[in-house]
C-alpha cells in the first residue's frame, strides 16, 4: 500500500496524474490542457491574471456577483475558486469591504 501511495505521489508530482475531488485519481489530459471543474478554471483565470499583471496587488477583484455573470457560474462555484485563490496568498478578505490581491512575493 505505501508504495502505491509513493507511486501515485510521483505520477501526481510530475503532472501525470490529478486528485479530484469526488471524483478520485485521473490521468491528466494534455489535450484538453485544462482543469477537470468550473471552480478550477475560474481560479485559474484569475491566478493568470494576478501573475500577468493585470490584476496588481492591492486591486480590489469584482465582486461575486460581476464574477457569476462573467463565468456563467453559480454563486457556490465562484466563492470555490475564491476560496482557492486565497488558500494559495494571492487574494484576501478584508470584511466589508471585498477581496484584495496581495502582493506576491518572489
Amino acid at each position: 500500500r505505501a508504495t502505491a501511495r509513493r507511486g501515485l505521489a510521483i505520477l501526481e508530482d510530475e503532472g501525470l496524474i490529478a486528485t479530484l475531488p469526488g471524483k478520485g485519481r485521473v490521468v491528466t489530459d494534455d489535450s484538453s490542457g485544462g482543469p477537470s471543474y468550473h471552480y478550477q478554471m475560474i481560479a485559474g483565470d484569475l491566478r493568470e491574471q494576478i501573475h500577468a499583471g493585470t490584476l496588481v496587488a492591492g486591486t480590489i477583484l469584482p465582486s461575486e456577483h460581476v464574477l457569476r455573470r462573467r463565468y456563467a457560474a453559480s454563486r457556490n462555484t465562484v466563492r470555490q475558486a475564491l476560496a482557492e485563490l486565497e488558500r494559495e496568498g494571492l487574494i484576501t478578505t478584508e470584511h466589508g469591504k471585498g477581496r484584495f490581491v496581495r502582493l506576491l512575493h518572489d
